[in-house]
This record gives C-alpha cells, structure tokens and sequence, in this order.
C-alpha cells in the first residue's frame, strides 16, 4: 500500500517537472514574427540543425551565411505560430524561438497618374 502510493506521488512529482521544463521554454523563448510570404533570415552562430513542432505553417532552414555564422531561415506559409529549436547538438549552441507567422500586410494601393498636361 505505502509503496503504491509513493509511486503515484513519484510519476505525479515527475509529469510536473515536466510541464514546467515545457512552460519554462516556451517563456525563454525569442518571439519572431514572419508575414506569410515573407522571409526572415537570424545569425545563430555556430548553431546547426533545427527542430520545429509545426512545419505547415512555415518552411525553415539552417545554412552557412559566413565562415563564422550559419542563419536561421524561416519563410511563412500560412498563419500560425510554433516553436523552433535552432542547434541539435547537446554540445554546441542552441536557440529556442516562438515563430508566429501572421497574414501578408495589404499592400497600399497605386497612386493614381497624373493627369495629362493641355
């Protein structure tokens, strides 16, 4: 009896470490907005591969910019919004980003000629 019981507070201690460490990423995350169709390129070091959780709304990738930095190319698809973390490797650098890729801005409309001179 006492050893079910410390097992049920056990695995319930532990599904709450675990929302936390979930919580707490999402907060340090860096916000970055894209506009559908647009694209928006971040240095990110020595960073290299990536994780996103929803690739629907947003196509991205990890390339070579210069000898000493790769970016973080992320390109809208559609509005939504998802999480990005940039660098794989346990033993390199990493960036977590909160992506939200929102509708195109209207463009403004065309001014008109001017009329023709007499």
């Amino acid at each position: 009896m006492q050893l079910a019981r410390l097992r049920s507070l056990a695995a319930g201690s532990l599904a709450a470490l675990v929302l936390l460490a979930a919580g707490s990423a999402h907060a340090d995350a860096e916000v970055l907005e894209v506009e559908v169709g647009k694209t928006v390129e971040v240095l990110v070091g020595y960073a290299q591969g990536l994780i996103c959780d929803d690739l629907t709304i947003l196509d991205a990738e990890v390339r070579a910019k210069t000898e000493q930095n790769n970016v973080f190319v992320v390109t809208g698809k559609k509005p939504g919004s998802t999480l990005c973390r940039v660098g794989t490797d346990p033993l390199r650098v990493r960036f977590m980003y909160d992506v939200h890729v929102v509708p195109a801005k209207a463009k403004p409309a065309p001014k008109p000629a001017p009329a023709p001179k007499r």
